[in-house]
């Protein structure tokens, strides 16, 4: 690593090997490590606020909804029967283009690795818990090019963690006509005292106007310093010989649990986050087919 610090964005591999090889290297080079999140913004940060006074007593359950209000090429289903297959890395440069964005790289990633570090990220946030067991149920329901590619675009997760604490998650990506902000993402914490619902995007402006572009974004966050306060604790743990809001550790333990959650939906079985190894497993072969949600 040539004592370069890291800042990444998700995922952090494609396999579990690399992701410890990646993890290694930058023990070995002693440099700080950042994977790219969404844990600054407002309504996280007053959630978290409000766990550690313990308004709610202590957490138990956690749930989150993280569906993507963006488009992915051509609905499922839309297209002509005996059409060639969507070809991934032909539709990731176009919708890098128009805004749509998603996975990189020619290896077709479905929503639970391009998306699951951000619920899981917050959940591991607000609990402190590592996650100890998963099920999953996934499909391609939306979008011809994740169902070509045998990856999937909605998926629900079961996690048992440490301490007893029970999360779950919900995740998609639903299309850009579905919401008038990027997405419906919510976090739900229940406790021995009370719960929070929390709204990702608030505190957030709604503008409409005759003639609004199609992709222009109705509601607006407010207040938000993401970005800002992710290179801050950045360039802070770079003064300080510290660690990053989410470290290649923490970030290797959410690699580790979005990667069983797709073998749990390959196989329909529960999976042992600290045991499975992917080997040479690669995710978007016909071998990982989403399993339909019931």
């Amino acid at each position: 690593l040539a004592g370069k610090h890291i800042v990444q964005d998700k995922p952090l591999a494609t396999r579990r090997a690399d992701a410890d090889r990646l993890v290694d290297a930058v023990e070995r080079a002693g440099v700080r490590f950042l994977m790219w999140n969404r844990n600054f913004l407002p309504a996280v940060l007053h959630a978290r606020e409000q766990v550690a006074a313990g308004a709610v007593g202590r957490p138990y359950a956690v749930h989150a909804d993280f569906y993507f209000a963006k488009d992915a090429g051509p609905p499922k289903g839309s297209r002509s029967p005996g059409y060639p297959p969507l070809d991934w890395y032909s539709h990731q440069i176009a919708s890098h283009v128009d805004g749509s964005d998603g996975g990189l790289g020619r290896e077709p990633m479905g929503e639970l690795a391009i998306e699951g570090i951000y619920p899981l990220g917050y959940i591991r946030l607000l609990t402190g818990a590592r996650v100890q067991r998963v099920f999953a149920r996934s499909t391609a329901h939306f979008h011809q090019v994740h169902a070509d590619n045998g990856v999937e675009d909605l998926a629900s997760v079961t996690l048992e963690m440490e301490g007893g604490v029970i999360g779950t998650m919900a995740i998609g990506r639903i299309g850009l006509a579905s919401h008038p902000s990027g997405g419906e993402m919510k976090l739900h914490v229940l406790g021995s005292k009370g719960a929070l619902v929390v709204n990702e995007a608030r505190p957030e402006v709604g503008i409409y106007y005759r003639g609004q572009p199609p992709k222009e974004a109705r509601e607006r966050r407010v207040a938000n310093d993401n970005d800002f306060s992710l290179a801050e604790n950045f360039a802070q743990a770079i003064d300080r010989d510290g660690e990053t809001i989410l470290d290649a550790h923490a970030s290797r333990e959410i690699f580790a649990t979005f990667e069983a959650a797709l073998e749990s939906c390959r196989t329909g079985q529960p999976v042992d986050v600290g045991e499975w190894a992917v080997g040479s497993r690669q995710w978007g072969t016909n071998e990982r087919s989403p399993t339909s949600i019931p």
